[in-house]
């Protein structure tokens, strides 16, 4: 009889047996032996003593015999402890989720039940529609946020597994699937074994929780070649249906004859949806620019009346009318800025898909630049920084505590001379730099933030020129003025004149711009450093 025992093969008095020693004997030993003999039984694939063991499951109260048929691990699928962690609406189903409900476990068996359901899971390679779903259920009961975040995106990685049957449990758990969305984000080459089905889940199955952040955090950020991919899955979708839908109306009218003309959709539901992220990211939110000019025009005026009062109380002073004189003349730069400025700010948002949202003042000014200053001050010491052409400082400057723009005239004529470019076509090309630094500040993303002003002047450490800025600056100029030959070309002459700084762009005009913004963004939340270093390392 013994060599039965081992095949897990007993006779139904035997097994009857050790059904009462398990539910009626009230000697802890003899329910211990029992519980192990028949959890051996049910591991060699017999479905009676599994049974027996969910009917102890269910009553005994002694923490040590409960445990113990999960303390064995799971070697085959022939296991029928397997029914232990099916999805409990099987109709037959011996599902242990009811049981954990009622149940108050102590933190060692919820580990040895969690290493117990992950076996299983491992066992089928996330690919049994009866044990992954319920299994998964089980582990989002017993484990924490993390733990159940690390597996679940362990085998979103992996080719074998049905990506339905490890999301499809965690629909009560938001917080997971957004983490698992900004995985996708972040490092969608991770995942490139199951991306388009992981992504097509995530629209299948929309959730307040997750929708918006799969268009405005997932594929605003997606590198370009992830975006075709899904946007070829997505026209072979609609092309299938054409195909049936073709089928069936070809059946149809020669069953019933001519059918009139219907209209058909030219791209699938999911692809618009999308692209209307797209369509929106830098429109949806944004305050006209009059508008915002106006504000501030009306802030300055109400100074102005603010200091007429006081005068009139106090009497008048030549301080009084010097600050209303400079008031007025600030209501007047406002008023006379060229719409041009904020198209050029306006491209470069569009450009890396942020919003403005706040007003940006540009001045030109013949007044000296710092550098200039700086060289009549004292001569410059060698030969090639008197050579050089800066943007920043020399041609124009950004003042991110005053939103203020300011081209310096002067130099850019004289700097426009010596490149043999017109005036006109260089100062744009500082007007689109500046404004890149302004909108790498003020530029709102979906959720409407922007560059802390502190942060912004502090990346990379504070140094003047920040390399980083300045490749960020250059990008977008590059970016916003490559299909325009007069600009591009005056661009390409300047950079032989910049600083080193300004001249690390050129490594980076084949990164998509959706990832150099998805990188700025990490930056402002302090995700990434602040650095060109982890820039480059990032990128290169």
């Amino acid at each position: 009889m013994l060599s039965l025992r081992n095949e897990g093969v007993l006779s139904m008095n035997e097994i009857n047996d050790l059904r009462d020693k398990l539910l009626n004997n009230p000697d802890k030993g003899e329910r211990l032996k029992a519980v192990e003999e028949l959890t051996k039984m049910a591991s060699k694939g017999n479905k009676e003593a599994v049974k027996i063991i969910y009917e102890m499951l269910k009553k005994e109260e002694d923490p040590e015999v409960w445990i113990k048929p999960f303390e064995v691990p799971p070697e085959s699928e022939n296991d029928e402890r397997k029914h232990f962690v099916e999805d409990e609406s099987n109709f037959y189903s011996l599902s242990i989720m009811p049981i954990l409900r009622k149940k108050n476990i102590s933190n060692v068996q919820k580990t040895i039940i969690i290493k117990f359901t992950k076996s299983f899971i491992e066992l089928c390679k996330a690919d049994d529609w009866e044990i992954v779903p319920g299994a998964m259920t089980i582990l989002s009961y017993l484990t924490d946020e993390d733990d159940l975040f690390n597996f679940a995106d362990m085998w979103l990685k992996k080719e074998t597994t049905n990506i339905n049957y490890i999301l499809s449990p965690l629909k009560y758990h938001p917080q997971i699937l957004q983490r698992i969305i900004l995985a996708l984000r972040n490092n969608p080459d991770e995942y490139k074994l199951r991306f388009i089905e992981i992504f097509d889940w995530f629209l299948r199955n929309p959730l307040p929780d997750t929708a918006e952040i799969i268009g405005k955090e997932l594929w605003l950020n997606l590198p370009s070649r992830y975006k075709e991919a899904v946007r070829l899955y997505y026209y072979e979708k609609i092309g299938n249906i054409y195909e049936h839908l073709f089928y069936e109306l070809k059946h149809y009218s020669r069953e019933f004859g001519e059918i009139s003309a219907i209209p058909l959709p030219t791209k699938h539901p999911y692809l618009e949806w999308l692209e209307g992220f797209e369509r929106e990211a830098v429109t949806s939110s944004i305050v006209s620019y009059n508008e915002i000019k106006e504000k501030v025009a009306l802030k300055l005026a109400k100074e102005i009346r603010e200091i007429k009062k006081r005068m009139e109380k106090e009497g008048e002073t030549i301080e009084g009318y010097q600050k209303m004189t400079e008031l007025a003349r600030k209501i007047t730069e406002i008023y006379e800025e060229k719409e041009r400025n904020y198209e050029t700010l306006q491209m470069t948002a569009e450009k890396i898909g942020l919003h403005l949202k706040d007003a940006v003042i540009q001045i030109e000014t013949d007044e000296p630049s710092p550098i200039t200053r700086r060289r009549l001050e004292r001569e410059l010491q060698r030969e090639e920084d008197r050579e050089l052409i800066p943007i920043d400082k020399y041609l124009g400057e950004y003042f991110p505590d005053d939103q203020l723009v300011k081209l310096y005239m002067t130099e850019i004529r004289n700097s426009a001379k010596r490149l043999n470019v017109s005036v006109e076509t260089l100062r744009r090309i500082v007007e689109f730099h500046e404004s890149a630094h302004a909108i790498i500040h003020l530029g709102r993303d979906a959720e409407g933030k922007n560059f802390n002003t502190g942060a912004f002047k502090m990346v990379d450490g504070g140094i003047d020129p920040s390399p980083l800025h300045e490749t960020l600056a250059q990008l977008l100029t590059y970016h916003c003025i490559k299909d325009i030959p007069e600009l591009i070309e005056c661009f390409e002459k300047l950079n032989k004149f910049q600083p080193s700084a300004y001249r690390n762009w050129k490594n980076f005009t084949h990164v998509p711009l959706e990832r150099i913004r998805n990188i700025l963004i990490e930056i402002r939340q302090g995700r990434i450093e602040a650095s060109f270093d982890m820039f480059e390392r990032i990128l290169i």
